[in-house]
This record gives C-alpha cells, structure tokens and sequence, in this order.
C-alpha cells in the first residue's frame, strides 16, 4: 500500500476556517477501477481529528435511503496495517437531503464527526472533521492505516467506486 504523508496541525481549525485550510494541503488521486470517473482527497491531521477533503465528478449524484448505495466517501481506519478497521460513511447534500455521517457497525449517527457537502458542476464536494476516537484511533498516534474509497454515478444507476490506497477489499479485516 501507498504511504501518504498526511500534515499535522497542533490545533482543529474553526468550521469556518476549515475549507481554507484543506484547500492548502495537496490533493491525491483517487483511482477509478478502470473508470473514467475522477476524484481526489485531501487529508490533514489536526489535534484529535482527521480533516478530509473529498472533490469527485459524478455525473448523476444518487442519494438512497442506504448511503453505502450513494453518492459518498466510505472511510475505512485501523490503527496500522492488519488490525481491525472501523468504517465510517459520509455523503454530501444531495437535493433534499443533508450531508450525514454514519458508522457501519451501528448504522447510526457517527458521534462528534462534522460533516459538509454540496453540488458541484462537475458533481459534489465533501468536507470532513472526524474525531479520531470515532475510528478508535488514539489522538497522539503518529501514524494510521486508511483507506478511502468514492462512490459516483457514469450515469443514473450505474455506480462506480473508486479507491485512494487501492486495496483489494477493504471491507474485509486482514
């Protein structure tokens, strides 16, 4: 798996100050299975949070009743390669629908993760701030394993993941 150098700030920027703050970071590709489809994130590590950026083209932006089947990012975390990961779901705002956060585990709510996210003309942005206790992650980790894949539409109906580590299955604990 690729190794990402992923900044670290001292202190969580204010909501306000957060876009800023991401924009400055560079942006990785997040690879398409093959698709045409396109994305990238952009992470930062702030105090006890994992801040993330995801922009990604999506031609026909879904959001179902299950966000998994969506539009969104699938985050998945570990504390280093092999070891259990949590899974976290994060999809924008789409139509009537507000950007939301829910754990796998529990499909519930994912407790103290702030969460952004439009339409976009090419398809929709997402911002996130996750607390790394969600992911049970330690605040003064130093490293972490993460995988992150992008759920977008070539069409309606027709989804496409795409992944940023590339991993065969993430969905499965090695």
């Amino acid at each position: 798996p690729e190794i990402l150098a992923v900044p670290r700030l001292e202190t969580v920027p204010v909501p306000a100050k957060l876009s800023a703050v991401l924009e400055a970071v560079p942006a990785h590709p997040v690879a398409g299975n093959g698709s045409v489809m396109e994305a990238t994130v952009r992470l930062v590590l702030a105090a006890d949070r994992l801040l993330l950026r995801v922009d990604a083209c999506d031609a026909a932006p879904e959001r179902p009743d299950v966000i998994w089947s969506g539009s969104g990012v699938e985050l998945f975390v570990a504390s280093r390669p092999g070891e259990p990961r949590k899974q976290l779901g994060l999809a924008p705002a789409i139509g009537t629908a507000p950007a939301v956060a829910v754990m796998a585990d529990t499909a519930d709510s994912a407790d103290g993760v702030e969460v952004t996210g439009c339409r976009t003309k090419q398809g929709w942005t997402l911002s996130a701030s996750v607390p790394l206790s969600c992911m049970g992650i330690a605040a003064e980790a130093t490293s972490l394993a993460l995988d992150l894949a992008v759920n977008t539409h070539s069409q309606p109906g027709q989804g496409c993941r795409l992944h940023l580590a590339g991993e065969e299955n993430p969905y499965a604990d090695s």
